[in-house]
Order: C-alpha cells, then structure tokens, then sequence
C-alpha cells in the first residue's frame, strides 16, 4: 500500500443532499405496485437505515410474510425505475449548504480520499449524486445493497477505498460524516472519528452532541472551518 491518507466517509440522504421526499414517493409507488399494499413509508422511521432494513420494517409493519430476500428481488427493480423518475422531477432537489465548494476544496487534497457510507442501493445513490452532479468525486463506498446494518456498510467502504485508494487508513485519520446519531454510532463503534451535521431534520446539534460526536457543526458552509475540523493536516 502507499501513503497514509485521511479518509472522508459520507452519508448522502440530509448530509449531501436535499431531495424533497423523491425517495419516499419512489417507495410508496414501488410498495403499492408490487406488493398491494399502500405505501408505508410515512409509518417507518427511514433515517440513517439501509434500503433493505426499510424494507423489511415496511412489510413487518404491513404484516406481510415470506421470503425477504425474493421480495427484495421483486422490489429493487421497480424502485430503481421510480426513484430515477421520482429523482429527475425534483424540481427543489439540492445539495445542502456548502457541499459543492468543501467537495471541490477535498478533491484538490492531495491528503483527502472521499467516498461513500450510504444505505441507499448504489444505483439509487448514484442517481441522486449524478442528479446534482456530484457524482465523480466519490469512485468508491459502502452501500445498501447488501447490507442492513450501518456498521456494515462503514466497513465495506473502508475495505473498498482502500483497495480502490491504495492507500492505509487508520482510525485516526477516518471519518464518518452524516446528518443522524445512527451515523455517529456506528463510527464510534468502528472507533472511528464522526461529525455529526444537522441538516438532515429529524435531529438537532443538541440531539447529535448528546451522540458523543468529535464535532457537530449546523451546516458545511465554511470550507476552511470544515477542512480544519477534519485535522487534514
């Protein structure tokens, strides 16, 4: 491997970007079409939760039983084609504030190598970035594919950069960056460095301090302050 790098790990969904309910009507269209059932989306709790762990809530809280994994097959496929719909005619979709100027300022960082810790599909990730034309500054990550756990996408996207990188990077030097507590848990329990960010709504600085994150800022809009809080040095 070569040089020690920091690596900047970011959840998507309140963190990077804004996509005014897209993803829930995407859902709720794909629940009712596939499964008969009106959309639950509004019932389950989905911040900081993998695509797959938001669907199974959905069909425990909808009582519908059988085999998850064939369900999921049925269901991805649909979804993938409403959330680009959904997607595309989000006319108030945005990134949150300061994304595009602290993304451009980390991709010059000879120190700084970014990717992903989503749970969203990487497919549906990938729409949402290429919609806001942020997708080119994150090749590698860790998705929702696969994964029901935070914990394990965080570890997928570590093992991803560093074999995509080449480079080593230690906790000391990783960052999970997200909008909820569910982000600063699960960097913790990786014994990770977290910043918590409270654009995403459904917590407040006050609620993600009480998480124990090394920082918590309102908003990315100042890049120096940003980068200097990163100990990118």
């Amino acid at each position: 491997m070569g040089q020690v790098a920091h690596l900047l790990i970011f959840d998507i969904d309140g963190t990077l970007t804004n996509f005014a309910g897209a993803t829930g009507r995407a859902f709720n269209a794909t629940f009712e079409s596939v499964l008969g059932q009106t959309g639950p989306w509004g019932k389950v709790l989905p911040h900081g939760k993998t695509d797959r762990a938001i669907l199974r809530e959905c069909l425990t809280a909808c009582g519908i039983d059988g085999d998850f994994s064939a369900i999921f097959s049925r269901f991805i496929e649909p979804y993938l084609h409403n959330l680009r719909e959904a997607v595309e005619n989000a006319s108030a979709a945005r990134l949150m504030p300061g994304v595009r100027e602290l993304l451009e300022a980390l991709a010059l960082d000879s120190r700084a190598r970014l990717a992903l810790g989503t749970g969203n599909i990487e497919r549906g990730a990938r729409m949402k970035l290429q919609r806001l034309e942020v997708d080119t500054f994150f090749p590698v990550g860790g998705f929702g594919d696969f994964a029901e756990e935070r914990l394990t996408l965080l570890r997928d996207a570590i093992q991803n950069a560093t074999h995509h990188y080449r480079c080593t990077f230690s906790p000391e030097t990783t960052w999970v960056i997200g909008d909820t507590v569910y982000d600063i848990e699960a960097g913790q329990a990786l014994g990770l460095r977290t910043l918590g960010v409270a654009t995403g709504g459904l917590h407040s600085m006050e609620d993600l301090r009480r998480a124990k994150p090394d920082v918590v800022l309102e908003n990315l809009s100042n890049t120096g302050a940003v980068i200097k809080t990163l100990r990118i040095e």
